[in-house]
């Protein structure tokens, strides 16, 4: 039967409200509680075994931090740093209580939280009791004469153990045991009945098969995209044209400017099939920008039809899994095929969820102006520089 952890009210609203990351707690049987919030891809790399280390900051270093690893990509995991999660220690300064009793522990809960704030799987798993090797690397620290320093950026690559004690998970594959089922209420409410997968639940096996991974990226897309703008009224999933084909997976509409991206998830490593997805989200979203120009009344939704013709901007985006990393070497055959100002923004689900995010908290009364400021600014520069492709991509939160 599929496990079920449900947080303290307290921590829940804290994941809750987290756009990617992780979060702890004790819960009622000492189990120290590991809480991973993360977008499709990364979900699936951590049910298929990628091995996850949390790295406990060296107390020289402040602010009091945690940095997590998913190794979802054998030369660039994705981290995310997180501050004072708990009061201090007060043995071991410079550490998390929770910290401490996280190194004494020989198992972890973990419990993995999807952008819709889903709980889609949870388990124990094993790891060793690393307490007294950390009391001799803390001797040892405590003894140096390293100055105490502060980062901010939460960037500590490549690491060492002078940045930080090292806690390694033991992961395994558990993408063929069951999963909880969920109530996807929330979707519901915004995107109307049976909206996950044309069901009115949510099952991670569902997506964990070759052919149903992108739509689980596209639900994450979507969960995110809906922080900033409204469904069906500002942000537009799987959009129709009047001959039942579908326009790109998202568009955002705001004042005179659209936004329109398409979602591509890329199972293998070999060049042949990355060029290929590549190219075809490059074809969807020129079509479409096309269609938003010259013949808005091919889209089925009428409204939206109307608004279009004040339409003077479009940003073109392609977003990918977080285990794709696209370089100008690896894009070469896709980028020769096309003129500069056809090739859209690339990015990761993750980075872009990032970028949101980012924006929102430097000015959330602004938000949806300023997403679409940033972006267009971003595509002007890349077009008056000598890069052949924009690809942006970060590792962190």
């Amino acid at each position: 039967m599929a496990g079920f952890y449900f947080p303290s009210s307290g921590i829940l609203q804290k994941v809750f409200d987290l756009v990617q990351g992780f979060y702890f707690e004790i819960d009622k049987n000492d189990t120290v509680v590991l809480l991973l919030k993360f977008e499709a891809s990364v979900i699936t790399s951590l049910i298929k075994g990628a091995n996850i280390e949390l790295i406990l900051r060296n107390p020289k270093i402040s602010p009091r931090t945690i940095t997590l690893y998913i190794h979802d990509h054998p030369v660039s995991p994705l981290w995310t740093t997180w501050y004072e999660f708990s009061n201090e220690d007060t043995k071991f300064k410079g550490f998390d209580r929770i910290a401490i009793k996280l190194l004494e522990a020989t198992e972890v809960r973990v419990v993995y939280f999807n952008e819709m704030n889903i709980s889609v799987f949870t388990k124990i798993l094993k790891k060793k009791n690393h307490f007294e090797e950390f009391k001799i690397w803390y001797d040892n620290i405590e003894s140096s004469k390293t100055k105490f320093e502060t980062i901010y950026d939460g960037y500590f690559l490549p690491e060492n153990p002078s940045k930080g004690f090292s806690i390694q998970i033991e992961n395994e594959d558990y993408s063929k045991e069951e999963k909880i089922i969920i109530s996807s209420y929330t979707e519901t409410l915004n995107w109307g009945e049976k909206s996950i997968n044309d069901k009115e639940y949510y099952n991670l096996n569902d997506f964990l098969e070759d052919g149903k991974h992108g739509y689980n990226q596209e639900l994450s897309i979507r969960a995110n995209l809906t922080r900033y703008f409204l469904p069906n009224q500002e942000l537009f999933h799987s959009l129709l044209k009047t001959d039942n084909t579908e326009l790109t997976d998202f568009l955002i509409e705001y004042r005179n400017a659209v936004i329109i991206i398409e979602s591509k998830y890329i199972l293998s490593n070999k060049q042949r099939q990355l060029n290929s997805a590549l190219v075809k989200a490059v074809d969807q979203l020129n079509n479409a920008e096309q269609i938003i120009f010259t013949q808005t009344s091919s889209i089925q939704n009428i409204e939206l039809n109307d608004r279009l013709q004040n339409c003077e901007i479009v940003i073109k985006i392609c977003l990918h899994n977080d285990n794709v990393i696209l370089t100008e070497k690896s894009t070469r055959n896709v980028v020769e095929k096309y003129n500069k100002n056809d090739l859209p923004i690339f990015m990761s689900v993750a980075t872009f969820s990032q970028l949101l995010a980012k924006i929102y908290l430097l000015n959330n009364e602004k938000v949806k102006f300023n997403i679409f400021k940033n972006l267009i600014t971003l595509y002007e520069n890349h077009l008056e520089s000598n890069d052949k492709i924009l690809a942006i991509s970060s590792t962190y939160f």
